[in-house]
């Protein structure tokens, strides 16, 4: 879901237990969107011919394509099935000009795969809502640069990856044990329960081995503590929960990496994502004292602070996820001068054992861990920056809210946005990403959930189309997406009596 209607992820299922139509409807809603955005969309093809070309993973096509003016558009190239996403638009480039109506020649750059020796680029357009543009007869130039032997990823970049990796046990059916095994060796390397060898993403990470070619910030990381996997089964079954936590010492920094919602878990989906109904939330200051409770002995002193806001609330959902992580989750960890911990410990007391006034910590998870990722930062350490770490972040990355609005106000106080070195190069030119914000895109509908729902659908008159997100849609399209929103409001609002519990933290 970084990647709008192409990549919508998420599925919620229940407001409590006893299933509900109007958790079903949000069910209906995501998988609706993800069609509807096919149907919002004009294509159109422009074939070429060229010399034999081939691409590395690395490698940049650079495209100059005079045509009429056009705005808003994206692009998409094909080297015969290998498709290759456009990383960069430029109508700046010499001998480009630009009026009111957009670009009359723009640049595209390409980055990706090919197959070697291919000799057919098809560009694809795609716009929302607009008249198809028209190439004007030119011959388009084309080039290709390749790459550097390795690129150096940043410390963000670095650490999404790394929350990424953590989902490596999904989509698997499996006991715990062999789901933990399966995560260790997606991260380290080996062979797994099924008896195939894997490479392991830190060591094709930490070295720049083909072929990934790229090295960690901070490289080497090593897992200190995990994997560990929570099943809520003791039948074999997919995974509730995954985390794992990895140290650099160069960067004399920790990355708690939380797995997000596995797809194929039902549970997953009811209870850790839809749980949402506001007359079924947590004490945040309740929860906080009960996961910082279950750190064993010998212990580091926890800081104090203010007394926590008594109105802050979290959602069940993300309380029982917080539960899951912190009391059905334990792993054997190193600790700092090389030690082990004496048996498998919780989350909670590997990080007190771990905790330097010369070491930060990083908590990091994507779309389900988008919401408890933040959440167990702040139930463990309330205070953010006034804890015992040299500092704390977050990087959450299409989270819902996990969260009413005094817990957001609380976690604005002690968390607040701090702007990420700008490390994306002419890439990501104009991505801006900040700590201790949920990162999202703006077409993704978890992201919405579940303070900005409302704004998915924007109202219209019977008959015509309808606003959204995506671009307008039809009137009976839309009217299913207005109907779905109302439901899925449902959910969040207790039928609207707690009308704008949630709010969403730095986003």
């Amino acid at each position: 879901h970084f990647f709008g209607c192409t990549s919508l992820h998420s599925v919620y299922l229940a407001e409590t237990t006893v299933m509900k139509m109007s958790a079903v409807s949000f069910v209906l809603l995501i998988w609706a969107t993800s069609l509807c955005c096919e149907a919002l969309v004009h294509h159109r093809d422009y074939t070429v011919g060229l010399a034999p070309v081939s691409l590395g993973e690395q490698d940049e096509l650079r495209v100059v394509l005079p045509a009429k003016p056009f705005t808003g558009l994206s692009w998409e190239a094909h080297f015969n099935r290998s498709v290759i996403q456009m990383k960069k638009k430029s109508c700046t480039h010499p001998g480009a000009r630009e009026d009111g109506q957009g670009c009359h020649e723009v640049e595209l750059w390409f980055r990706g795969n090919c197959r070697e020796g291919s000799t057919t680029l098809v560009l694809r357009y795609r716009g929302a809502g607009q008249s198809k543009p028209s190439l004007r007869a030119a011959t388009m130039q084309i080039s290709v640069k390749p790459s550097k032997a390795g690129i150096q990823y940043c410390d963000v970049q670095s650490v999404f990856l790394m929350n990424y990796a953590s989902n490596g046990a999904s989509d698997i059916t499996a006991s715990q044990s062999e789901l933990t095994e399966y995560l260790e060796v997606y991260l380290n390397g080996g062979k797994n329960p099924a008896g195939f060898s894997y490479p392991g993403f830190f060591p094709l990470l930490n070295t720049g081995a083909a072929p990934v070619n790229a090295i960690l910030w901070g490289a080497p990381w090593e897992v200190v503590w995990g994997p560990s996997v929570y099943l809520n089964t003791p039948a074999p079954g997919y995974a509730t929960n995954a985390m794992y936590v990895a140290y650099s010492a160069s960067q004399n920094t920790y990355v708690v990496a939380i797995a997000a919602t596995n797809p194929m878990s039902i549970f997953d989906w009811v209870y850790e994502d839809g749980n949402v109904s506001p007359t079924l939330a947590v004490s945040y200051a309740n929860l906080s004292a009960e996961m910082r409770g279950t750190i064993s002995a010998p212990a580091n002193p926890q800081p104090t602070g203010p007394t926590i806001n008594p109105s802050a609330a979290i959602s069940a959902a993300t309380a029982l996820g917080i539960r899951n992580l912190v009391t059905n989750m334990a792993s054997v960890g190193t600790l700092p001068g090389g030690a082990r911990t004496t048996g498998a410990v919780n989350i909670a007391t590997f990080l007190n054992r771990c905790q330097s006034a010369k070491s930060n910590l990083i908590f990091s998870g994507h779309s389900l861990a988008g919401a408890l990722s933040p959440t167990l930062a702040a139930v463990l350490y309330p205070y953010g920056a006034g804890s015992a770490w040299a500092s704390v972040r977050v990087l959450p990355t299409a989270g819902a809210s996990p969260g009413n609005g005094a817990f957001s106000a609380w976690f604005k106080q002690y968390y607040p946005a701090i702007p990420a070195l700008a490390c994306y190069g002419a890439w990501l030119a104009g991505w801006k990403v900040t700590w201790n914000t949920d990162t999202a895109n703006g077409q993704d509908v978890v992201p919405h959930a579940w303070d900005k729902l409302s704004a998915i659908v924007q109202p219209s008159t019977p008959g015509t189309n309808t606003p959204t997100i995506w671009g307008y849609a039809s009137p009976v399209t839309g009217v299913l997406l207005g109907y779905l929103v109302q439901e899925a409001t449902a959910i969040s609002t207790d039928n609207g009596t707690k009308s704008g519990f949630y709010q969403a933290l730095n986003y």
